[in-house]
């Protein structure tokens, strides 16, 4: 059993190093009361001898700043502990203090963030790169610009992901954006590579999109290059994606993800892959394939939702409800109970 709060509040100057980790994820719970006591307990933690006890302590501080950080960020002395730690001896430790400045957010931790953003140490620019962009809404992107040829790999592909995201509210630096991502393409890591051509797809451009034949291949990328290559229409792609979604070890969810961008190039498989997924043995593509039908309003595979109806097979009842009410909502239905067929 967890400790207590009050025990909690204790244990984390407990001899056993158990019992000050159980210490830090009670006190990451704390309600709107117990803030003050969890954060100087806390606080504690974050000193504490072993790295993997800081750790814990400094990870509970940033996920009670996700619920109470407006408070905690005026006050100014979460973010003077977080700062200081940011320059541990202990990378993870580092690395943790990082993040939770960009849970807390505010003026302070923002400004820390900037700062971090030339640190000597990987993990801190890697995670100061997003926490840079997630805690002002006025955020310069040309600050992230240097980090596009920054030595580590993974800070680079960061950097790109960042950079997309402050560009697309920033009409006035798209332009130099889109430059520095466009010479990303050349770098000699592939995963940076495809983080580029990904960023540029966001900003609407498809200057990377031969990266995507690569990058589909990576199941951890997929998912976004699935949603780039149907944002951009890129529709030479389609057989590609055809053959991934007959590949006995492509999962349902990939499978069903596919299913929907072909849909969107235009391509009668996705309707095709929807509709064996309906039909077929396997409960969770069925469930995917029924919310897709509604989300892309697909008349023609109406019908084979009513059946689903008297025998659902796996589907639960709200969400064959939910599909078949967008597709009723979108197209008046005709005296059979079915919306009209698409044209």
């Amino acid at each position: 059993m967890p400790p207590t709060f009050a025990a909690a509040l204790r244990d984390v100057r407990a001899k056993s190093r158990d019992a000050r980790l159980a210490a830090c994820q009670r006190l990451a719970q704390a309600s709107a009361g117990e803030v003050d006591e969890a954060v100087a307990a806390l606080s504690v933690a974050s000193g504490d001898a072993e790295a993997i006890v800081r750790a814990a302590g400094i990870r509970a501080l940033g996920e009670l700043s996700l619920e109470h950080g407006e408070a905690l960020a005026r006050d100014g002395k979460l973010s003077a502990l977080l700062i200081e730690r940011v320059r541990d001896r202990s990378p993870f430790v580092r690395e943790a203090a990082t993040i939770a400045l960009g849970q807390l957010g505010g003026e302070r931790a923002h400004n820390a963030l900037e700062a971090a953003l030339q640190s000597e140490h990987p993990e801190v620019r890697f995670q100061a790169i997003a926490g840079f962009a997630e805690t002002s809404a006025s955020a310069d992107p040309r600050r992230l610009t240097p980090l596009l040829s920054d030595p580590d790999g993974e800070v680079r592909g960061q950097a790109a992901r960042a950079l997309a995201t402050l560009a697309e509210t920033a009409p006035d630096a798209k332009a130099a954006a889109l430059e520095a991502l466009k010479a990303l393409l050349s770098d000699t890591h592939a995963r940076t590579r495809a983080e580029a051509a990904l960023a540029l797809a966001r900003l609407g451009d498809a200057s990377g999109s031969d990266v995507f034949a690569a990058a589909l291949e990576d199941p951890t990328q997929r998912g976004e290059v699935l949603e780039a290559i149907a944002a951009l229409g890129l529709t030479r792609y389609a057989d590609r994606l055809a053959r991934i979604a007959r590949n006995v070890f492509t999962s349902p969810f990939d499978r069903m993800a596919i299913a929907r961008v072909l849909v969107r190039l235009g391509d009668a498989r996705g309707v095709e892959l929807l509709r064996a997924a309906l039909s077929g043995f396997r409960v969770t593509p069925r469930i995917l394939a029924v919310q897709a039908v509604g989300d892309l309003g697909l008349t023609e595979l109406a019908p084979a939702l009513a059946k689903l109806k008297d025998r659902p097979r796996g589907v639960d009842r709200a969400t064959l409800d939910a599909a078949l009410e967008r597709l009723n909502s979108r197209f008046p239905q005709d005296p059979s109970g079915f919306p009209p067929p698409s044209p």
